[in-house]
């Protein structure tokens, strides 16, 4: 039997729509942070991810890839978070 819920939690995590968003959002923007702070250095061709800052077509180029990316981030760091507390727990 379909329920509400069921209709506007499409994916397989059940995050609503809005949490996902925030969760998307925050993650961006902890790498932007990075990027502009130099902690991580990436380039692209012959354009350095930090000049995003300045380059809007380049800033709407990392949105996407960070957008399409998101259904792997959370698995991701989820798969990193449980290696790190595995490791704890054993100390």
């Amino acid at each position: 039997m379909t329920t509400i819920a069921d209709l506007t939690v499409t994916d397989v995590d059940r995050l609503l729509p809005a949490i996902r968003l925030l969760f998307a959002g925050s993650l961006t923007m902890i790498l932007g942070i990075m990027f502009m702070l130099g902690v991580v250095r990436i380039s692209l061709g012959t354009y350095s991810i930090t000049d995003f800052a300045t380059n809007p077509t380049l800033a709407f180029l990392v949105g996407c890839i960070c957008g399409i990316s998101e259904l792997l981030l959370p698995a991701t760091i989820a798969n990193r978070a449980n290696g790190l507390l595995s490791k704890v727990n054993q100390a």
